[in-house]
């Protein structure tokens, strides 16, 4: 069977030398697919977005044509949001002859705009800046046959990460409470005993659940503004906290997942949006993200 490996990172986080080292170990068996490579080739600039739509179709045509004759394709692109990965599920690869894996690198954010200064070809921060705003971890249901890490796996405590939020004042109309005391009220709405039971497959999803409850909203720590009223604002808190908490090592998907689109069911006004959602996640995801969502809410 062949693989097609579909690299998901920052710019800087290490894919192209990751999709290097893979072409020089196993050789003619493996071909690259970069988009900057294509790029360059076909419009002499790694760094020019105009030309997206033409850039990725040729991407794609080519993974269908290398699939047909290579054990292993990987696809060097950011593919950071899950819009970006869907059509890999569409271009025409044999998935009976062929396992499609997300590669996930998790390095630092800081760390990736260091490594991109000291590139001849360099992007910038804030282009950096731009994909870690809009970070969302892949999860299975995308239809992935397997999930790896390409960076870092080291393992903080739980518990170091929410001493992070003690504190913090959140300095907001929303919120009566710090950061800590808001999460830790979350975490405690969602574990009395009525609410817990209507977690969907609690067997398997009740940990990380409340894992997500206690972390939900670490991503306020990086993304605090203030408009001139002096309220806080938090834009893109919770893509900024799943990145943070996966580049320092916490690397449960479903945890991730639960914390990545925890905002989302504040905007699911109707069953058709919960439908449509249903088929996207799974009902089980979608089940859970609801009654998150309702102990969030609870939890001011």
């Amino acid at each position: 069977m062949g693989t097609i490996l579909v690299f998901c990172g920052l710019p800087g986080s290490g894919k192209s030398t990751k999709a290097e080292e893979f072409k020089r170990f196993y050789g003619e068996s493996v071909e690259v697919v970069s988009t900057d490579a294509i790029r360059e080739e076909v419009f002499g600039d790694i760094h020019t977005q105009e030309h997206n739509t033409e850039v990725f179709n040729i991407a794609y045509k080519r993974i269908k044509e290398f699939s047909e004759t290579k054990e292993v394709v990987i696809f060097d692109a950011t593919n950071t949001t899950m819009k970006s990965r869907k059509r890999i599920f569409n271009c025409g690869i044999d998935r009976k002859k062929h396992e499609i894996v997300c590669v996930v690198f998790n390095t630092p954010f800081r760390e990736c705009i260091i490594r991109d200064s000291k590139r001849s070809k360099y992007v910038g921060k804030k282009v950096i800046e731009k994909f870690y705003n809009s970070f969302q971890i892949p999860f299975r249901e995308e239809g992935w046959d397997r999930i790896i890490y390409g960076g870092n796996i080291i393992v903080d405590g739980i518990r170091d990460f929410f001493l992070e939020m003690i504190g913090f004042d959140q300095k907001t109309k929303w919120h009566t409470l710090s950061l800590d005391e808001h999460c830790k009220k979350v975490c405690s709405n969602l574990k009395e005993e009525e609410t817990y039971n209507r977690i969907v497959n609690k067997e398997k999803q009740g940990f990380s659940m409340i894992v997500a409850a206690y972390l939900h909203d670490y991503g306020k720590l990086f993304t605090q503004t203030f408009s001139e009223d002096g309220q806080a604002h938090y834009y893109n808190h919770a893509n900024v906290g799943t990145y943070e908490l996966f580049s320092k090592g916490l690397i449960d998907l479903d945890v991730l997942f639960y914390i990545n689109y925890h905002m989302l069911p504040f905007n699911w006004n109707s069953e058709k949006t919960i439908n449509k959602y249903n088929n996207i996640f799974g009902v089980e995801k979608t089940s859970n993200l609801l009654l998150l969502n309702e102990c969030d809410r609870k939890g001011k």
